[in-house]
């Protein structure tokens, strides 16, 4: 049975640092860019370039909960380039 089970490591070094602005204000830098957290323990807000981060927690407990928001994305190229009919015209 151990011969169909496989395991693999995957990982990578990464780059992070906060930065405090104010008492409750941080700045977040890593290798993929720049975003910015609000928020006291137990409760955060990230904002970053992929859109909002909110993580709610019980302190000291290890529970915790993250759900967010997506930017949306920009409209294809071809979407932009064709005409769209105005009301009126047909």
């Amino acid at each position: 049975m151990m011969n169909k089970l496989s395991a693999r490591w995957t990982g990578g070094l990464r780059f992070q640092k906060q930065i405090r602005l104010w008492r409750i204000v941080k700045l977040n830098l890593s290798r993929h860019g720049v975003s910015l957290s609000v928020g006291v323990r137990g409760l955060r807000v990230n904002i970053g370039k992929h859109g909002i981060l909110i993580t709610l927690g019980v302190p000291g407990s290890g529970w915790s909960y993250r759900g967010g928001f997506a930017w949306r994305r920009n409209h294809s190229m071809k979407e932009l380039e064709q005409p769209q009919n105005q009301e009126g015209d047909e």
